[in-house]
Protein backbone atom coordinates (compact mmCIF):
# COMPACT_ATOMS: atom_id res chain seq x y z
CA UNK A 1 0.00 0.00 0.00
CA UNK A 2 1.37 3.66 -0.65
CA UNK A 3 1.67 6.10 1.86
CA UNK A 4 -0.86 9.38 2.04
CA UNK A 5 2.11 11.07 0.09
CA UNK A 6 3.12 8.75 -2.16
CA UNK A 7 -0.83 7.98 -3.53
CA UNK A 8 -1.14 11.76 -3.58
CA UNK A 9 1.95 12.66 -6.01
CA UNK A 10 0.78 9.48 -8.18
CA UNK A 11 -3.00 10.20 -8.88
CA UNK A 12 -3.79 12.53 -11.93
CA UNK A 13 -3.78 15.83 -10.19
CA UNK A 14 -5.76 17.60 -13.08
CA UNK A 15 -9.51 17.43 -14.10
CA UNK A 16 -10.29 14.18 -15.92
CA UNK A 17 -12.62 12.13 -17.58
CA UNK A 18 -12.33 8.40 -16.88
CA UNK A 19 -13.36 6.04 -19.46
CA UNK A 20 -13.82 2.96 -17.54
CA UNK A 21 -13.46 -0.17 -20.55
CA UNK A 22 -14.89 -3.29 -21.12
CA UNK A 23 -12.00 -4.88 -22.57
CA UNK A 24 -8.35 -3.90 -23.02
CA UNK A 25 -7.81 -1.03 -25.50
CA UNK A 26 -6.29 -1.72 -28.75
CA UNK A 27 -4.17 0.09 -31.35
CA UNK A 28 -7.10 0.66 -33.86
CA UNK A 29 -8.86 2.32 -30.86
CA UNK A 30 -6.18 4.19 -29.47
CA UNK A 31 -5.57 5.87 -33.08
CA UNK A 32 -9.57 6.72 -33.47
CA UNK A 33 -9.20 8.59 -30.35
CA UNK A 34 -6.46 10.58 -31.60
CA UNK A 35 -8.12 11.44 -34.93
CA UNK A 36 -11.20 12.52 -32.99
CA UNK A 37 -8.65 15.45 -31.74
CA UNK A 38 -7.12 16.20 -35.04
CA UNK A 39 -10.98 16.19 -36.52
CA UNK A 40 -12.03 18.74 -33.73
CA UNK A 41 -9.25 21.25 -33.17
CA UNK A 42 -5.95 19.73 -35.50
CA UNK A 43 -2.83 18.70 -34.83
CA UNK A 44 -1.62 18.35 -31.20
CA UNK A 45 0.93 21.11 -29.77
CA UNK A 46 4.38 18.93 -30.14
CA UNK A 47 5.77 16.62 -32.07
CA UNK A 48 5.30 13.36 -30.61
CA UNK A 49 3.37 10.88 -33.26
CA UNK A 50 0.90 8.80 -32.73
CA UNK A 51 2.99 5.58 -32.94
CA UNK A 52 5.53 6.73 -30.37
CA UNK A 53 2.24 7.45 -28.53
CA UNK A 54 0.68 4.29 -28.46
CA UNK A 55 4.50 2.52 -27.94
CA UNK A 56 4.64 5.04 -24.80
CA UNK A 57 0.87 3.73 -23.81
CA UNK A 58 1.72 0.04 -24.25
CA UNK A 59 4.46 0.36 -21.30
CA UNK A 60 2.47 2.75 -19.34
CA UNK A 61 -0.48 -0.40 -19.87
CA UNK A 62 1.93 -2.62 -17.68
CA UNK A 63 2.27 -0.61 -15.20
CA UNK A 64 5.59 -0.18 -14.66
CA UNK A 65 6.14 3.02 -14.99
CA UNK A 66 4.58 4.96 -12.43
CA UNK A 67 4.56 8.68 -12.13
CA UNK A 68 7.06 8.46 -8.92
CA UNK A 69 9.86 6.56 -11.61
CA UNK A 70 10.11 9.72 -13.72
CA UNK A 71 9.33 12.29 -11.26
CA UNK A 72 10.11 11.71 -7.43
CA UNK A 73 7.85 13.48 -5.47
CA UNK A 74 9.44 16.49 -4.43
CA UNK A 75 9.92 16.72 -0.59
CA UNK A 76 11.61 20.06 -0.32
CA UNK A 77 10.07 23.99 0.73
CA UNK A 78 7.38 25.03 -0.77
CA UNK A 79 8.91 29.02 -0.32
CA UNK A 80 9.76 30.66 -3.31
CA UNK A 81 11.86 28.79 -6.10
CA UNK A 82 10.91 25.60 -4.00
CA UNK A 83 7.27 26.22 -5.04
CA UNK A 84 8.27 26.22 -8.33
CA UNK A 85 9.68 22.79 -8.28
CA UNK A 86 6.44 21.57 -6.44
CA UNK A 87 4.34 22.28 -8.96
CA UNK A 88 6.90 20.89 -11.77
CA UNK A 89 7.02 17.34 -9.73
CA UNK A 90 2.76 17.17 -10.20
CA UNK A 91 1.17 14.58 -12.36
CA UNK A 92 -0.72 17.00 -14.51
CA UNK A 93 -1.61 18.57 -17.89
CA UNK A 94 1.25 20.58 -17.93
CA UNK A 95 4.12 18.58 -16.86
CA UNK A 96 3.07 14.36 -18.33
CA UNK A 97 4.26 15.85 -21.66
CA UNK A 98 7.52 16.87 -20.41
CA UNK A 99 8.15 13.50 -19.13
CA UNK A 100 6.22 10.90 -21.58
CA UNK A 101 6.15 10.52 -24.70
CA UNK A 102 2.34 12.01 -25.16
CA UNK A 103 1.29 14.74 -27.07
CA UNK A 104 -0.65 17.50 -25.59
CA UNK A 105 -3.91 19.13 -28.02
CA UNK A 106 -4.89 22.46 -27.22
CA UNK A 107 -8.60 22.90 -28.53
CA UNK A 108 -11.18 26.10 -27.57
CA UNK A 109 -8.65 26.68 -24.27
CA UNK A 110 -8.33 23.84 -23.28
CA UNK A 111 -5.64 21.46 -23.32
CA UNK A 112 -5.69 18.12 -23.11
CA UNK A 113 -3.85 14.88 -22.61
CA UNK A 114 -4.76 11.16 -23.16
CA UNK A 115 -3.37 8.55 -20.42
CA UNK A 116 -4.33 5.26 -18.75
CA UNK A 117 -5.51 5.59 -14.72
CA UNK A 118 -4.09 2.64 -12.78
CA UNK A 119 -2.79 0.50 -15.01
CA UNK A 120 -1.84 -3.31 -13.65
CA UNK A 121 -3.12 -1.44 -10.07
CA UNK A 122 0.17 0.54 -9.83
CA UNK A 123 -1.56 2.54 -7.45
CA UNK A 124 -1.78 -0.37 -5.22
CA UNK A 125 -5.91 0.17 -4.60
CA UNK A 126 -8.07 -2.03 -3.20
CA UNK A 127 -11.65 -1.85 -4.71
CA UNK A 128 -12.75 -4.29 -6.53
CA UNK A 129 -10.99 -4.49 -10.60
CA UNK A 130 -8.64 -2.05 -9.81
CA UNK A 131 -5.97 -2.29 -12.55
CA UNK A 132 -8.72 -2.67 -15.12
CA UNK A 133 -8.39 -0.34 -18.56
CA UNK A 134 -9.33 3.07 -17.83
CA UNK A 135 -8.56 5.94 -19.96
CA UNK A 136 -8.02 9.37 -18.56
CA UNK A 137 -8.76 12.54 -20.28
CA UNK A 138 -6.99 15.07 -18.35
CA UNK A 139 -7.79 19.00 -18.76
CA UNK A 140 -6.43 21.60 -17.89
CA UNK A 141 -6.48 25.86 -19.43
CA UNK A 142 -4.73 26.95 -21.96
CA UNK A 143 -6.07 30.10 -22.29
CA UNK A 144 -3.92 33.19 -24.23
CA UNK A 145 -3.76 35.33 -21.13
CA UNK A 146 -4.46 34.54 -17.76
CA UNK A 147 -7.61 35.54 -15.93
CA UNK A 148 -9.07 34.93 -12.87
CA UNK A 149 -12.48 34.19 -14.07
CA UNK A 150 -14.03 32.55 -15.31
CA UNK A 151 -11.85 30.38 -17.34
CA UNK A 152 -12.60 27.47 -19.72
CA UNK A 153 -12.50 23.88 -17.27
CA UNK A 154 -13.36 25.17 -13.75
CA UNK A 155 -16.15 27.32 -14.91
CA UNK A 156 -17.68 27.71 -18.08
CA UNK A 157 -17.05 23.97 -19.42
CA UNK A 158 -20.64 23.63 -20.12
CA UNK A 159 -20.83 26.24 -22.98
CA UNK A 160 -18.09 24.75 -24.75
CA UNK A 161 -19.30 22.74 -27.68
CA UNK A 162 -16.06 20.96 -28.74
CA UNK A 163 -15.52 19.42 -25.07
CA UNK A 164 -18.42 17.39 -25.79
CA UNK A 165 -17.81 16.53 -29.50
CA UNK A 166 -14.18 14.94 -28.23
CA UNK A 167 -16.09 12.93 -25.11
CA UNK A 168 -19.19 12.00 -27.41
CA UNK A 169 -16.29 10.75 -29.21
CA UNK A 170 -14.93 9.19 -27.22
CA UNK A 171 -17.73 7.51 -25.65
CA UNK A 172 -18.50 6.33 -29.35
CA UNK A 173 -15.16 4.32 -30.39
CA UNK A 174 -14.55 3.29 -26.89
CA UNK A 175 -17.85 1.90 -26.21
CA UNK A 176 -17.48 2.31 -22.40
CA UNK A 177 -18.49 0.52 -19.14
CA UNK A 178 -19.05 3.93 -17.04
CA UNK A 179 -18.13 7.75 -17.83
CA UNK A 180 -17.12 9.92 -15.21
CA UNK A 181 -15.14 12.87 -14.97
CA UNK A 182 -14.19 15.78 -12.09
CA UNK A 183 -11.59 16.92 -9.49
CA UNK A 184 -12.41 14.20 -6.89
CA UNK A 185 -10.26 11.18 -7.68
CA UNK A 186 -7.48 11.75 -5.13
CA UNK A 187 -10.37 11.70 -2.82
CA UNK A 188 -11.64 8.81 -3.71
CA UNK A 189 -8.33 7.09 -4.19
CA UNK A 190 -7.68 7.79 -0.58
CA UNK A 191 -10.99 7.02 0.97
CA UNK A 192 -9.78 2.89 0.48
CA UNK A 193 -6.66 3.37 2.46
CA UNK A 194 -6.09 6.92 4.21
CA UNK A 195 -9.72 7.96 5.31
CA UNK A 196 -11.39 7.57 8.47
CA UNK A 197 -14.40 5.27 7.10
CA UNK A 198 -12.57 3.22 4.44
CA UNK A 199 -14.51 2.30 1.30
CA UNK A 200 -14.94 -1.65 1.18
CA UNK A 201 -13.65 -2.89 -1.79
CA UNK A 202 -16.31 -3.57 -3.27
CA UNK A 203 -17.76 -0.65 -3.45
CA UNK A 204 -15.55 0.87 -6.91
CA UNK A 205 -14.79 4.76 -7.32
CA UNK A 206 -17.00 4.42 -10.83
CA UNK A 207 -20.00 3.90 -8.34
CA UNK A 208 -20.18 7.47 -7.34
CA UNK A 209 -22.34 10.31 -8.31
CA UNK A 210 -19.32 12.53 -10.28
CA UNK A 211 -19.61 15.60 -11.38
CA UNK A 212 -19.59 14.73 -14.95
CA UNK A 213 -21.34 11.13 -15.65
CA UNK A 214 -22.45 9.55 -18.57
CA UNK A 215 -25.45 6.77 -18.44
CA UNK A 216 -28.13 4.81 -20.00
CA UNK A 217 -31.14 6.30 -20.42
CA UNK A 218 -32.62 3.16 -18.81
CA UNK A 219 -30.94 4.95 -15.40
CA UNK A 220 -33.35 8.40 -15.79
CA UNK A 221 -36.17 6.21 -17.16
CA UNK A 222 -39.10 8.21 -14.97
CA UNK A 223 -37.51 11.09 -14.50
CA UNK A 224 -38.87 14.16 -16.68
CA UNK A 225 -36.35 15.49 -18.49
CA UNK A 226 -37.65 19.27 -16.82
CA UNK A 227 -36.43 17.41 -13.58
CA UNK A 228 -32.83 16.87 -15.21
CA UNK A 229 -33.02 20.11 -16.73
CA UNK A 230 -33.78 22.17 -13.63
CA UNK A 231 -31.20 19.90 -11.42
CA UNK A 232 -28.41 19.60 -13.67
CA UNK A 233 -25.81 22.22 -15.45
CA UNK A 234 -26.01 20.15 -18.54
CA UNK A 235 -27.95 17.40 -19.77
CA UNK A 236 -26.70 15.98 -23.55
CA UNK A 237 -27.94 12.79 -25.54
CA UNK A 238 -25.01 11.37 -27.06
CA UNK A 239 -24.73 10.06 -30.34
CA UNK A 240 -24.77 6.25 -28.83
CA UNK A 241 -28.35 6.85 -27.36
CA UNK A 242 -26.76 7.09 -23.84
CA UNK A 243 -27.32 10.82 -21.80
CA UNK A 244 -24.69 12.64 -20.42
CA UNK A 245 -25.68 14.41 -16.84
CA UNK A 246 -23.17 17.00 -15.64
CA UNK A 247 -23.54 18.90 -12.31
CA UNK A 248 -21.58 21.56 -12.10
CA UNK A 249 -20.74 24.05 -14.92
CA UNK A 250 -17.13 23.34 -15.18
CA UNK A 251 -14.95 20.46 -13.16
CA UNK A 252 -13.95 21.86 -9.94
CA UNK A 253 -13.38 21.54 -6.16
CA UNK A 254 -16.80 22.97 -4.98
CA UNK A 255 -19.02 20.80 -2.92
CA UNK A 256 -22.39 22.70 -3.39
CA UNK A 257 -25.38 22.08 -2.80
CA UNK A 258 -26.08 20.90 -6.38
CA UNK A 259 -24.34 17.27 -5.74
CA UNK A 260 -27.32 16.84 -2.90
CA UNK A 261 -30.21 17.60 -5.73
CA UNK A 262 -28.70 15.79 -7.86
CA UNK A 263 -27.78 12.73 -5.97
CA UNK A 264 -31.29 12.68 -4.70
CA UNK A 265 -32.83 12.78 -7.75
CA UNK A 266 -30.50 9.71 -9.00
CA UNK A 267 -30.70 8.02 -5.68
CA UNK A 268 -26.48 7.82 -5.76
CA UNK A 269 -23.67 9.27 -3.11
CA UNK A 270 -22.06 12.02 -4.89
CA UNK A 271 -18.15 11.33 -4.57
CA UNK A 272 -18.04 14.80 -2.78
CA UNK A 273 -19.42 13.06 0.50
CA UNK A 274 -16.10 11.23 0.89
CA UNK A 275 -14.91 10.88 4.16
CA UNK A 276 -11.50 11.71 4.46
Amino acid sequence: MLNKEDLWHNLPLSPTVFFVLKSSLTRELFYELLAIFETVGGPPENSISREQFWDAIKERSQGTNRWDTIVPRYTGSTEGDGLIAFHASKNSVENIPKHRAYPSYVVDEIRYVVDLFNPANELELSYRGAGEPVVALMLSNAMSKWVPYPVPVRDRLRDIPSFYRILDGFVTVLEPERVCGGFYIVSAAMAYQHAKEKLPEEVRPWDFLWTLNVFDVARVEGIERSDLDRTFARVLDLSNGQILLQVMPGLDSIMGREYTFASRLLKMTPVTELDL
